[in-house]
């Protein structure tokens, strides 16, 4: 009769865990940057960047 040789779970649960996390890392990053440079008009995104057009 064969015995399954038994591996630590620690190593499968950590693999997973960190693609996880930067699979979520990833996909935050890709949603900000499509917020940032799709939706927000581009006069908002340069008074940002660089001060407000018309300091009083």
């Amino acid at each position: 009769m064969l015995v399954a040789e038994s591996k630590p779970m620690i190593g499968s649960f950590a693999r997973f865990f960190f693609l996880g996390l930067a699979v979520s890392a990833t996909s935050l990053l890709a949603t900000v940057t499509f917020v940032v440079f799709i939706l927000v008009p581009e006069e908002v995104r340069s008074a940002t960047l660089n001060g407000p057009l018309f300091p009083w």
